[in-house]
């Protein structure tokens, strides 16, 4: 009976298979979407927010608008994420969930669909390749590459990542076509949307399709200085682009906008004059550069100068209004004032004090990733090793480097720096446990064996799976699934945005500080903030007080002067008045490491000292019940100023 369904399975075509093994790990996936009713948090609302202003814009008829805003409307992540999520926000009017789902399935459908090809460039056994794909695609980093998160922009990085590496493999140095082009999509995709990311996995992966090329005597040297004048180029142009031509102080103190507007339409007015007088140089330049590149594909038989050439061009166009904006969005969040408040370590670079240090470093990334399925398929690869050493055998496949080259860099600032968060590593566990695999078939006699083991690990997969979407407290689920993303039964921001929103309209405050960026509260302030920016004709807008410089005192109490509301979220129990909390928080506000922590825990220590009401005029109007936490009641409420409120109701 196994023989005939191996045969009927070695007589389907690859593209069935591939599709075949698609079906589980997305069905468990769907199961997943369906019980959820939590919303994407933290960077996922940069890019839901984008997507959805440029879907307000569709449905208020302003097309035109709508079309451009497609381009420029880039988040402050100036990354293309945000236009995977459009069409689905779009048909959906702006419906998260189903939008988080369908991303969701398309990224694992291809993540499943390249795994599938890049073993079957190993094995001819259909049927290994299929029961390999299955297994990657129930992987944690495949269903949530964000981590234990989704919607992150990881989300898409990952099929990208590994597409570049199978059809560049496939590719026999771009001179196939097909898969050249390939290569150009997936490879705009992962600079796009995650840029860092996209060049520590795929940059020595590049080298080493360039010197293999190059050995193979397909590429020659100057071929490839071409390939490299083009990309700097266009990085030059890109500098330039990014370059502070902003108006000098001294135009803006004649009048602060009326000058400055008339000196930007003056500047633009002569780049459009001299843009017309290089017109002809532009065109005869163009020819000769396109002429040069039909005669590049004559002499190599390649298509690689034509790729690269579009692939810069590309880049060049996408981050031509937003070089500044990815510099800033890099310097922040690693060196700047986002790392700083981020990051207990004063030191970005934490080298490991020993073997075992180093070796810990690496079993939490693979536990929380999933460790069963990691040994079992690195005692598979094991086995394939001491048996090709035994039996003599030597296997030169060039896809076991593409994997290893792809995968080997990231792995590094894990181990060695304060950089070391699960989602960093996902896609370099995935790319792993394919290497792993495809080894392990590399030796046709013993693989029907292995496969015995990995359909085992299937079925345990698939039971983890089921078990954490049930919210099943199984012990052993950690093991084989790592730290999985749970459902959540509900969003508690929608609700927080409700009674902002029913609130706003009887009491006429216009602005609301949401505040509850706190160590214990697990509801997420940016969350909150995006799902208030998708409101349609809404009378109020909210605000994020979000610290990242030293904090003073000076700061909140100006503060407190200025805004119409505030909520707040007591992650230790009731917000009833007691001495008892009032005191706990004033202990917090002068250990506090972080200004953020600080600015809240003083905000805290206001409202149960009866400073926020007795000073400052604030008064609760409705309060909301959250999770219980120790069997405490954890609540949060909305706080109106009633020196500014009762001045708007009047």
């Amino acid at each position: 009976m196994l023989i005939n369904i191996k045969n009927n399975i070695q007589s389907m075509s690859d593209k069935k298979l591939a599709l075949l093994a698609s079906i589980l790990p997305i069905s468990l996936m769907i199961f997943w979407h369906y019980s959820n009713a939590g919303l994407p948090f933290a960077d996922a609302n940069d890019f839901i927010g984008a997507s959805g202003a440029i879907v307000n814009h569709f449905y208020n008829g302003d097309f035109l608008k709508g079309f451009y805003e497609l381009y420029s409307g880039k988040p402050w992540r100036p990354v293309s994420f945000y236009l995977l999520l459009f069409p689905f926000m779009l048909i959906s009017g702006n419906n998260i969930l189903f939008t988080g789902a369908c991303v969701h399935i398309i990224c694992l459908f291809f993540i499943i669909i390249y795994s599938y090809h890049l073993l079957r460039c190993i094995t001819d056994c259909k049927s290994s390749s299929f029961i390999g794909a299955s297994l990657i695609g129930l992987l944690s980093g495949s269903f949530f590459p964000g981590g234990d998160s989704f919607l992150f922009a990881e989300t898409a990085l990952t099929p990208a990542v590994i597409g570049v590496i199978y059809h560049l493999y496939k590719s026999n140095f771009m001179i196939s076509k097909r898969h050249s082009f390939y290569a150009l999509i997936a490879m705009l995709i992962a600079f796009t949307v995650r840029p860092i990311e996209a060049l520590l996995h795929l940059g020595p992966v590049l080298i080493y399709f360039f010197y293999s090329g190059y050995k193979n005597k397909v590429f020659s040297k100057k071929l490839i200085l071409n390939i490299l004048q083009v990309i700097i180029f266009s990085i030059f142009l890109l500098s330039l682009k990014g370059l502070d031509i902003t108006v000098d102080q001294r135009i803006s103190n004649i009048d602060e906008f009326q000058a400055a507007e008339l000196y930007e339409y003056l500047f633009k007015f002569l780049l459009i004059i001299i843009l017309i007088l290089v017109i002809p140089l532009i065109y005869s330049l163009g020819r000769k550069f396109l002429y040069y590149l039909r005669l590049s594909k004559d002499n190599s038989g390649s298509y690689v100068l034509i790729i690269f050439s579009l692939f810069s061009f590309f880049i060049l166009f996408w981050f031509a209004d937003a070089w500044r904006d990815l510099y800033t969005w890099i310097y922040r969040t690693q060196l700047g004032d986002v790392a700083r408040v981020t990051n207990t370590e004063s030191s970005f670079i934490k080298l490991p004090t020993s073997l075992t240090e180093l070796f810990n470093r690496f079993y939490f990334q693979i536990a929380h990733a999933g460790l069963i399925p990691f040994i079992v398929t690195f005692f598979s690869s094991l086995i394939v090793f001491i048996y090709k050493i035994k039996k003599r055998i030597t296997n030169n496949n060039k896809l076991y480097l593409y994997l290893f080259y792809g995968l080997i860099i990231p792995i590094i600032p894990v181990m060695i720096s304060i950089s070391n968060t699960p989602r960093k590593f996902q896609i370099s566990y995935i790319l792993i446990i394919i290497f792993l695999i495809a080894y392990s078939y590399s030796i046709n006699k013993i693989t029907k064996f292995i496969v015995i083991f990995y359909m085992v690990t299937i079925s345990f997969q698939s039971a983890s799976l089921i078990n954490i979407t049930k919210l099943n407290d199984n012990s052993y689920s950690q093991y084989v699934s790592g730290n999985f993303l749970k459902p959540k039964k509900e969003s508690f921001e929608t609700k927080i945005i409700e009674i902002i929103n029913k609130n706003s309209s009887v009491y006429n405050f216009k602005n609301v500080d949401l505040a509850f960026m706190y160590p214990g509260i697990d509801h997420d302030i940016f969350t909150a903030n995006m799902l208030s920016a998708l409101i349609p004709k809404k009378t109020f807008y909210t605000s994020l007080p979000v610290i990242f410089e030293d904090y003073k005192s000076e700061w909140l109490i100006d503060r407190l002067k200025k805004i119409h509301a505030v909520f707040l979220i007591n992650p230790y129990g009731s917000m009833e008045i007691s001495e008892k909390f009032s005191k706990v928080f004033k202990n917090e506000f002068i250990n506090a490491r972080f200004p953020q922590e600080k600015l809240y825990a003083e905000l805290m220590h206001f409202y149960f000292s009866r400073k926020l009401e007795k000073s400052f005029n604030y008064i609760s109007i409705e309060c909301m019940d959250f999770p219980k936490k120790k069997n405490a009641p954890v609540v949060g409420c909305l706080l109106i100023n009633r020196n500014i409120v009762k001045n708007n109701e009047n």
